[in-house]
C-alpha cells in the first residue's frame, strides 16, 4: 500500500515537472521571434524604400523646377524688347523658390544650358546655385539695358517724327505758295480746273506748268481704286478729258 502511494506520488511530480517543461519550451519556441523579426524588418525596408521614393520624387521636382527657372532666364537674356519681360521675371522666381522649397541643397547640382550673353549664344555648365546667383544678377541688368535702349529709340523716334513734320510743313507751304501762283497767272479752263481741284497736278513735276499741254492728278483716296484723271490742253482751252484706273503713268 506504501509503495502504490509513493508511486502515484512519483508519477504527479513527473507529470508536473513534464508540463513545467513543456510550457517553458513553448515561450522559448525560436519560430515566434522570427516571425515578429521578419515582421519588423520588412517593415523597416518599407519605410526605407518610401524614404528613397520620396527623397528621388523630390529631387526630380526641384531640379525640373531649377531647369524651368533658369530657361527663363535664359528666354529673358535673348530679348531684343521689354514684352513678356516682366511676367518671366515672375515665372522665373517662382520655379526658383519652388526649387529652393522643395529641395534647399539642389543648389549644388550642375545643369548645362545655353545663354546668350553679349549677344552670343553658349553651352555653359555651372551649379545651379551659380545658375541662380548669375541669373539674379544679369537678369535686372539685361532689363535695366533694355529699358534704356526702348527709351533711347522712343527718343529717337520722337526726333524723327519732329523732322518729318516739319519737313511736311514745309512742302505743304511750298506746294500752297505754287498753286496761288499758278491759279494767278492761270486763265480760262486752266484756271477755272485748277480752282476747282485745290492742289497742284501731279504731272508734269517740272517745267512750265501754265504752258503744260497735259495736266494729271493722281487721286488716291482711302477704300477706293487709285484712279488717274488727265487734262489736256490747246492753250487755255480744255480739248480732252480722260479718267483711267490705275496711277498716272
Amino acid at each position: 500500500m506504501g509503495r502504490a502511494r509513493w508511486g502515484l506520488h512519483l508519477f504527479v511530480l513527473l507529470f508536473v515537472i513534464n508540463l513545467s517543461l513543456a510550457a517553458d519550451s513553448s515561450s522559448t519556441r525560436p519560430g515566434k521571434f522570427r516571425k515578429k523579426s521578419n515582421a519588423a524588418e520588412r517593415e523597416a525596408v518599407r519605410e526605407q524604400e518610401k524614404k528613397e521614393t520620396d527623397s528621388q520624387g523630390a529631387h526630380k521636382q526641384a531640379y525640373d523646377d531649377a531647369f524651368s527657372a533658369i530657361s527663363e532666364c535664359s528666354v529673358i537674356h535673348k530679348a531684343q524688347s521689354p514684352a513678356g519681360l516682366e511676367e518671366r521675371v515672375v515665372s522665373y522666381k517662382k520655379f526658383k523658390q519652388s526649387a529652393l522649397t522643395t529641395l534647399p541643397k539642389i543648389t549644388q547640382d550642375d545643369l548645362t544650358t545655353s545663354m546668350t550673353v553679349s549677344g552670343e549664344s553658349t553651352e555653359l555648365t555651372k551649379s545651379i546655385g551659380d545658375w541662380f546667383a548669375f541669373c539674379d544678377k544679369t537678369m535686372t541688368e539685361k532689363i535695366a539695358n533694355i529699358s534704356a535702349k526702348v527709351k533711347a529709340d522712343a527718343s529717337n523716334e520722337e526726333a524723327d517724327s519732329k523732322k518729318r513734320k516739319e519737313m511736311n510743313d514745309r512742302i505743304r507751304r511750298e506746294q500752297e505758295a505754287k498753286f496761288k501762283a499758278l491759279v494767278a497767272a492761270s486763265k480760262g479752263d486752266r484756271k477755272r480746273i485748277l480752282e476747282s481741284k485745290g492742289y497742284l497736278p501731279s504731272w508734269p513735276r517740272s517745267g512750265d506748268l501754265k504752258t503744260a499741254p497735259v495736266w494729271k492728278w493722281e487721286i488716291n483716296i482711302t477704300q477706293q481704286a487709285i484712279r488717274c484723271e488727265m487734262f489736256q490742253f490747246a492753250g487755255l482751252k480744255l480739248k480732252s478729258t480722260t479718267t483711267d484706273l490705275g496711277a498716272c503713268p
